[in-house]
């Protein structure tokens, strides 16, 4: 697993918590100055690299479509950053109950 904060500290943030969440991936809470945001960080060995950006593109233009899929942001020159063997995207943080991960309709 990744050290979050070492890596967020890579991108310019800060690290707040681990959030639940994420199968092949670690979630954290972090700040950029008072912007709370959301981190996925993925170990880039276990994805591939062109399907990667290929679903983080579609996440963001489904947001464009609909209210409910929360966009991908850039920080930086692109929506996933490459620290060493690690991708991150940085979402927006919307703030609410944690998601029920063994029901379908969440």
């Amino acid at each position: 697993m990744p050290p979050a904060r070492e890596v967020l500290a890579l991108m310019g943030l800060t690290f707040v918590e681990e959030l639940h969440g994420g199968h092949q991936s670690r979630v954290v809470l972090a700040r950029r100055a008072d912007e709370p945001l959301v981190v996925k960080l993925t170990d880039a060995h276990l994805v591939d690299l062109g399907e990667f950006e290929t679903r983080t593109g579609l996440v963001r233009d489904l947001a464009a479509l609909d209210e409910h899929t929360v966009a991908p942001i850039e920080i930086g020159a692109s929506l996933i950053s490459h620290l060493g063997g690690w991708l991150a995207v940085a979402y927006p943080h919307v703030p609410g109950r944690h998601p029920d991960t063994e029901s379908r309709a969440e």
